[in-house]
């Protein structure tokens, strides 16, 4: 399977509560469009779980907020993305490139070492009311999805040649990926954090991200949960591991928008390259209150994979992020952090084992 080529396809209807398709002008749905309603995705090899990304939605929204214009344009047309009318004519036909680092990265899929069930890909669908913010619409329907894949067709004597080494030789396959680990905490009521992130021991976290909103305000239906993630008065911020600081004795400075540092981390994070980043990411309009989020990259796109920031022998399990703020940050604000660690898949036998670098 050539992973790049690869998408999720289908239709969604909205429904009223006699079961009647809603076809009004007066309809509105999440800026978001129609990932929103994706609130979890499991990917299956066979019967082992790959990835279980939970947050599914939320790490779509982190991502979308930095694209650049031209990604937004295209998301547009296949997904709603920007259009908060896109069901104002009832039901429509959309197409979603899945994000997880399977698909992400360009790479072909054993297909033929995956002997027992496939690959099997399931989405959780969020309440109405996550994705459209208007009250007309009671519940929807998701209408013939489909998983449509560009297949590549090796030499059969590759094929026989790769199995028969992997089932009976004795020898692994590898395919890297990068795993999703998430972490929800909530305010403590001060101005100062420390966000505990019980990582454990792993030998290459490729980047950490954390982002902020307040629960009460997001309970109303009206309210775009795309456009939530908000800065909570950040004054600055350091990720912490094993007595190590990064920054080096140092924090990142925000302090309430005076300060470009910590936005244009976010932005090379995103981008790796300072001078060109203007081409890679843009931002969200008004993002200090509706797609704000800190964090760091440990692993650049020119180092191999498994280089990113060790745990290994560390005297804590946990990573700590410390933020100070200009007001204190209540209970009632949640907090999500997102750390991406190298992970491999292991072909061996008839056997699929998931294992993170060390």
């Amino acid at each position: 399977m050539r992973t790049t080529m690869s998408y999720l396809a289908g239709t969604l209807v909205p429904k009223a509560a006699d079961g009647s398709d809603v076809v009004n002008a007066g309809t509105t749905n999440s800026y978001q469009g129609v990932t929103r309603a994706f609130n979890r995705m499991v990917i299956r090899f066979g019967g082992v779980v790959v990835e279980d990304i939970s947050y599914y939605s939320d790490v779509l929204a982190m991502y979308y907020s930095t694209l650049p214009e031209t990604r937004r344009k295209v998301l547009k047309a296949l997904e709603g993305f920007g259009d908060t009318g896109a069901w104002k004519n009832g039901k429509r036909k959309w197409a979603h490139a899945l994000m997880s680092s399977l698909f992400v990265t360009d790479q072909s899929l054993p297909l033929v070492l995956i002997q027992s069930g496939g690959i099997a890909i399931e989405l959780f669908l969020a309440p109405a009311s996550e994705l459209f913010t208007s009250a007309n619409v009671a519940y929807y329907e998701i209408q013939q999805p489909s998983f449509r894949w560009m297949g590549i067709t090796p030499d059969p004597s590759y094929t026989i040649a790769l199995r028969s080494a992997v089932s009976s030789a004795g020898r692994s396959a590898f395919i890297h990926f990068q795993k999703l680990h998430f972490y929800p905490s909530n305010g403590n009521g001060s101005q100062t954090l420390q966000i505990q992130v019980p990582i454990g021991q792993v030998s290459s976290i490729a980047s950490v991200d954390t982002v902020f909103w307040d629960e009460t305000s997001y309970a109303d239906r009206t309210k775009d949960k795309y456009l939530r993630f908000h800065s909570a008065n950040l004054v600055d911020f350091r990720i912490e591991n094993n007595g190590t600081s990064q920054p080096s004795q140092l924090s990142f400075k925000y302090e309430g928008g005076l300060d470009p540092e910590v936005v244009l981390l976010g932005l090379l994070s995103s981008s790796g390259n300072i001078y060109t980043m203007d081409r890679d990411v843009s931002l969200q309009d008004n993002f200090e209150t509706s797609s704000f989020r800190i964090g760091m990259n440990f692993q650049s796109s020119n180092e191999l994979a498994g280089t990113g920031l060790s745990t290994l022998g560390a005297s804590s399990p946990f990573l700590t992020i410390t933020t100070t703020h200009s007001a204190v940050v209540p209970p009632t604000t949640r907090i999500l952090t997102v750390a991406t660690v190298d992970a491999l898949i292991e072909f061996r036998g008839a056997e699929i084992a998931i294992s993170e670098i060390s």
